[in-house]
């Protein structure tokens, strides 16, 4: 995206200093450095030039934001990035000018520091000649954005936006327009200027700089058959912008183009009053390129959570049994059981939901089998068309003397390729699914490499009653296998890794993906 250039402004660095009174004499600098904490009050000067309270961000050059009491803050002395939203109210009741104005402060002394919001500049967002900012349906924002992304001063199109012009090193000025739910082409644009607080805020952008994106949100493997879109972006600043938003039911396609950014697509869905799906994925997308984002795809199973060990203590949270193969989602309607067992005994067991937490102690050199078996809780209708709705998880292991950390166990996640919208295959057709493993990828350090030595997979066709063995095809860091599919019904997947410690996992998603 072409950026506009800014004109050099004055940079804004302040030293407040300590008004002496005839009774009290003026304290040294040496003094002033040395004292433990100062207290400050930021205020806000409006369009007009009246003094208001302001919504401020007290941040030092690295670190976080400094909490307030009210407008009081309370501080080493050093430098701060200060920054604020500054109100100035308008002739329409329901709407505010708000002004940006950040400041880096040399605060040595007790004071007041004053945001000035005189001779801030309009922001407005141009799209292929014509200016965004009447269009009542759409969304402007703006930011100053410390460089680390610790302490933000945002504003929200309630009324006209503007900005005070200034350069300051570590502060960046974030901008996005999104357009509402109305019919017609949907847009998300963002953009930044590095180290400033922009002289002339004016942003021009054209069609042919965005990215063209569709939002795939299946469904089949959430309970709920309605939920909110919502994206937003990342520049390269750890700040992020909102963008587009809307209701949707499931399955929906959604085309958005799009400033090239990080982007993040957070599908959130539910069943009556439960949110129970949550799926975040995060794409970087370049100029030039075109982009499918897949939500709530097959097969919803097991990721990357595994048994933890330390101190002869074995903890497990079952929580993501029903998860995307993104990973970056959760689902809260389930119900699980774990249990641990040696020597074919069952010797702890726990059953619970989500944040349901498993502990065991056990001891080196035995040999132990872990299971969770979970299931999606409904109270609905489409119980009988829900994929995935139960996963199980067997891990057989053996723990040396000493051992802590992460158990070097196997996840499996399936992902079947050329599922339609509702997750599913043709009649009679074949679909190839990759298979990849967490190792390597766990929450919790260490993160071991153990190779695996074989890997199989079962299919069935009856929910488990009887298993057909499937050819299995190794590629660099991933397998890959062919079901032959039935004419109706659904396909349940079994998968069996063996490292070369002899640790096995078994895990088995029932109606991986359906038939329709």
């Amino acid at each position: 995206m072409r950026r506009i250039k800014n004109r050099r402004g004055t940079t804004v660095v302040a030293v407040l200093t300590l008004v002496a009174t005839a009774l009290v004499p003026t304290a040294s600098a040496s003094a002033q450095a040395s004292a433990k904490t100062v207290t400050i009050k930021v205020v806000g000067i409006d369009r007009t030039g009246a003094q208001v309270a302001v919504l401020a961000s007290v941040v030092p050059p690295h670190g976080n934001a400094i909490a307030s009491a009210g407008s009081t803050y309370h501080l080493k002395p050093g430098p701060y990035f200060i920054s604020g939203d500054v109100p100035t109210l308008s002739s329409d009741p329901n709407a505010t000018i708000q002004t940006i104005v950040a400041r880096k402060v040399d605060v040595r002394a007790g004071g007041t520091i004053k945001l000035d919001s005189r001779g801030g500049k309009p922001v407005s967002v141009w799209l292929n000649g014509k200016e965004l900012s009447p269009d009542a349906g759409g969304s402007l924002q703006a930011e100053a954005c410390v460089a680390d992304g610790h302490g933000i001063s945002a504003a929200y199109l309630n009324g006209r936006i503007y900005v005070k012009p200034t350069r300051t090193a570590g502060v960046n000025f974030i901008w996005a327009w999104s357009s509402g739910p109305a019919a017609g082409r949907h847009y998300d644009l963002t953009g930044l200027t590095k180290n400033s607080l922009p002289a002339h805020p004016v942003f021009r952008v054209r069609t042919a700089q965005l990215v063209k994106t569709v939002i795939q949100v299946k469904a089949g493997t959430i309970p709920g058959t309605s939920g909110n879109l919502a994206t937003s972006s990342e520049l390269n600043t750890l700040c992020t912008m909102n963008g587009y938003q809307q209701p949707l039911t499931v399955p929906s396609s959604v085309t958005v183009y799009r400033s090239p950014a990080l982007w993040s697509s957070q599908v959130s869905t539910r069943l009556g009053s439960h949110e129970c799906g949550f799926d975040s994925v995060y794409t970087q997308e370049k100029a030039g390129r075109h982009y499918t984002v897949t939500i709530s795809g097959a097969a919803r199973g097991p990721y990357a959570a595994v048994p933890f060990v330390n101190d002869n203590k074995l903890s497990y949270d079952p929580q993501f049994q029903f998860v995307a193969p993104a990973f970056q989602s959760f689902d809260n309607c389930f119900k699980s059981s774990v249990s641990l067992a040696r020597g074919g005994h069952i010797v702890a067991r726990r059953s619970g939901g989500i944040f349901s937490l498993f502990k065991a102690a056990v001891h080196p050199g035995r040999w132990y089998v872990l299971t969770t078996d979970a299931h999606q809780v409904l109270k609905s209708a489409n119980l009988t068309r829900l994929l995935s709705p139960r996963t199980t998880l067997a891990w057989r292991f053996k723990l040396a003397k000493g051992f802590l950390g992460a158990v070097p166990v196997a996840v499996t996640s399936l992902v079947p390729q050329g599922l339609d919208m509702n997750n599913r295959a043709a009649p009679g057709s074949k679909t190839t699914v990759r298979a990849s493993f967490s190792q390597g990828k766990y929450a919790l350090p260490p993160k071991p490499d153990v190779p695996v030595r074989s890997f199989t997979v079962q299919a069935s066709f009856n929910d488990g009653k009887t298993w057909h063995g499937v050819p299995v095809v190794k590629h660099k860091g991933f397998w890959t296998f062919v079901v032959p599919n039935p004419s109706s019904g659904f396909v349940t997947l079994r998968t069996v890794t063996v490292n070369v410690h002899g640790n096995g996992s078994t895990e088995t998603i029932y109606r991986a993906y359906g038939i329709r």
